[in-house]
């Protein structure tokens, strides 16, 4: 493998207050490019790597976390789901999810438009592996709120949900008795993840709830 393939797919960032976390640390006494090879062929979920080539110590690293104020070099893969930026990327048995939590509150509508505004939408749980696969993050990494936005609506008030990119309903994880489609008089047509107590049940809510935390996808 030659530099200008090592190029091909990886980027070298330096970014202030951001450095890599959760790292593996092996000796690669064939420089940069075994160091290269060893990320892109780990089953570490490898996203970037360090290299030190007075020690030939190779740092491989699978997600990022904010740190005080310095400066890290460092190669990162590239990747449509961009976790310099401070995206999750999960995938199991080859279903992906790109996130971003956003802990500022909001309604459906300026949750979903803040999204888009980033060439996102409001995560779409359309299976039962991604669901488990964001239940799992949530849990380990105790990213808590009361409430998600999730990207589920109905429309048009025919009880008809659909996700915000525009696909269909087929899988569902509905609370007990959920949905009811409406509270007080209201009508609820857009939807929540439950807090960890309810195991991220959805909920159907009132969309003019401002209060709400959410859940931005990167889908590609």
């Amino acid at each position: 493998m030659r530099m200008d393939l090592l190029t091909n797919y990886f980027i070298v960032h330096i970014l202030i207050n951001r450095i890599p976390s959760n790292t593996v640390t092996i000796t690669t006494k064939r420089g940069i490019l075994q160091c290269s090879n060893s990320c892109g062929q780990s089953l570490y979920r490898c996203k970037g790597f360090t290299y030190n080539s007075t020690t030939k110590d190779c740092t491989l690293f699978s997600e990022f976390k904010i740190s005080t104020a310095r400066v890290t070099k460092f190669w990162v893969k590239i990747d449509q789901c961009p976790i310099v930026d401070g995206y999750i990327h999960l995938n199991d048995k080859g279903e992906n999810l790109c996130i971003k939590f956003y802990f500022g509150s909001k309604n459906w509508i300026e949750a979903q438009d803040d999204c888009t505004s980033r060439g996102d939408q409001l995560v779409t749980l359309n299976t039962e592996i991604k669901t488990k696969m964001l239940y799992d993050y949530m849990i380990t990494e105790t990213v808590y709120s009361q409430k998600w936005w999730i990207g589920l609506k109905d429309e048009d008030g025919t009880n008809t949900y659909k996700w915000s990119d525009g696909s269909d309903v087929n899988y569902s994880n509905w609370n007990d008795s959920q949905p009811d489609f409406t509270y007080a008089g209201k009508d609820d047509d857009c939807v929540i993840l439950e807090e960890p107590t309810s195991l991220f049940k959805w909920n159907d809510f009132n969309c003019i709830h401002n209060s709400i935390t959410y859940i931005c996808e990167r889908q590609y």
